[in-house]
């Protein structure tokens, strides 16, 4: 889905908000711009406000334990960052 919303923006000159991973190497060559001075990034790179990330599944059944430590690592990662 991000790679789509990246060819959006690419071609139909849209306004999106990016993963780093995504945006710059598009940015390095020229395919992407800038929007934010430097003085509004944190060490080069745009901080966006936090979010909220759920995990939905159809049946209670589906949280078997690697669905689960999926769960908990994701809670972990994004706790930390």
């Amino acid at each position: 889905m991000t790679l789509l919303i990246a060819n959006i923006a690419i071609n139909s000159g849209v306004i999106s908000i990016l993963p780093s991973f995504i945006a710059q190497p598009l940015f390095y060559n020229g395919q992407l711009i800038a929007l934010f001075h430097s003085s509004q990034c944190n060490e080069g790179r745009i901080t966006s406000s936090p979010m909220n990330i759920y995990a939905c599944v159809n049946e209670r059944s589906a949280l078997n334990s690697k669905v689960r430590a999926f769960i908990t690592f994701l809670e972990q990662a994004m706790h930390s960052a």
